[in-house]
């Protein structure tokens, strides 16, 4: 065999492995832990003793690094040498749907199943609100309960809200994420498993636009973006994207703009 005939086999093996990895993401995408940070809602609350209504639909982009071995000779026996390879997925996911209940004045709970594949809660506290701009904090909890690999997630965003008028408003929600992965040592193998099971700190930024088309009905187009903190997952990136559909009951914005 000559060097190029076993150069050509080598590429065409690293193509296969990385077409094997895109197989096992789209697979993990549905079955592994995926945070979700979207809130598809403004600091504002949830009437007390009222109950709003949120389905979404989302797709996910992961980026992350993976480490390939490659021969770097025709010869069997000739040295090796690992080299780090730059992925990325891009995967529409299962949709979303979230419950809100008004509890008090500027604080509502709500319930969550995201993706089809995991159960959460939060708690929003708007402490602060003028006309034009508001502010809430969002502590919240995602978990995924899935055998051998059980994945939590603890959400912590402050939400910012610019509200150019009645009908509209951005909605920012920078803040930090936190993951605590419960697995076998030898349950992820590839690349893209320990992304979809990133554990430890996370810094995360989203952005969102609110439409109220009427008093009952609002639109929220979202993208939140998680990148891991700790050394070991800095190469790992999350971004989602969502489009969510706020029903019944809305926050009033009667008399708000800049």
């Amino acid at each position: 065999m000559d060097s190029t005939t076993a150069i050509s086999i080598q590429n065409r093996s690293v193509s296969s492995k990385r077409t094997y990895v895109c197989a096992v993401a789209l697979l993990g995408l549905f079955a592994t832990g995926c945070p979700n940070p979207n809130i598809y809602a403004t600091p504002r609350t949830t009437p007390v003793g009222k109950v709003a209504h949120t389905f979404a639909g989302e797709a996910v982009r992961v980026s992350y690094e993976i480490t390939e071995t490659v021969q770097q000779s025709a010869e069997p026996t000739g040295p090796n040498a690992e080299i780090t390879v730059d992925e990325n997925f891009n995967s529409p996911t299962g949709p979303s749907y979230h419950l809100r209940v008004g509890i008090a004045e500027d604080f509502d709970i709500g319930f969550k199943v995201n993706n089809l594949s995991s159960v959460g809660a939060d708690a929003k506290w708007n402490f602060y609100k003028s006309n034009a701009f508001d502010m809430a904090v969002d502590p919240g909890i995602q978990h995924f309960p899935l055998g051998l690999l059980s994945v939590t997630y603890y959400h912590l965003p402050v939400i910012l809200g610019l509200n150019f008028n009645e009908q509209v408003s951005l909605v920012g929600t920078p803040g930090i994420s936190f993951a605590t992965v419960s697995t076998p040592d030898d349950a992820l193998s590839s690349g893209i498993e320990q992304a979809l099971a990133i554990d430890g700190a996370m810094a995360r930024f989203g952005l969102g636009v609110n439409f109220r088309v009427s008093e009952n009905f609002a639109i929220q187009p979202e993208a939140t973006l998680i990148r891991g903190i700790d050394t070991s997952d800095s190469s790992v990136t999350w971004v989602l994207l969502g489009i969510g559909f706020n029903v019944f009951n809305l926050p009033d914005f009667t008399g708000t703009g800049m």
